[in-house]
């Protein structure tokens, strides 16, 4: 076996299992589950409200496309679920 194709196939496994990511449908439906609600949109970002929270979350909500890491953990600290 060359060093290649090791390689190729430590990355392949490294980089398929980091994959991790949520779809922006599924990040939605978790906060509508946890009680958030949509206001209104403007383009493609929905503004979600709480009862029991003052502030808002302005989701940008893209379908089936995924979430960076940064941005989920973000919205899901400003909607208390982490």
């Amino acid at each position: 076996m060359t060093f290649s194709f090791l390689f190729s196939i430590i990355y392949y496994t490294f980089a398929t299992s980091q994959s991790t990511e949520m779809k922006s449908s599924e990040l939605y439906r978790k906060l509508l589950k946890a009680g958030w609600y949509e206001v209104r949109q403007t383009g493609s970002h929905k503004i979600l409200m709480h009862d029991l929270f003052e502030n808002t979350i302005v989701f940008p909500y893209h379908g089936s496309n995924e979430v960076a890491k940064g941005t989920e953990k973000a919205l899901l600290k400003q909607a208390g679920l982490k």
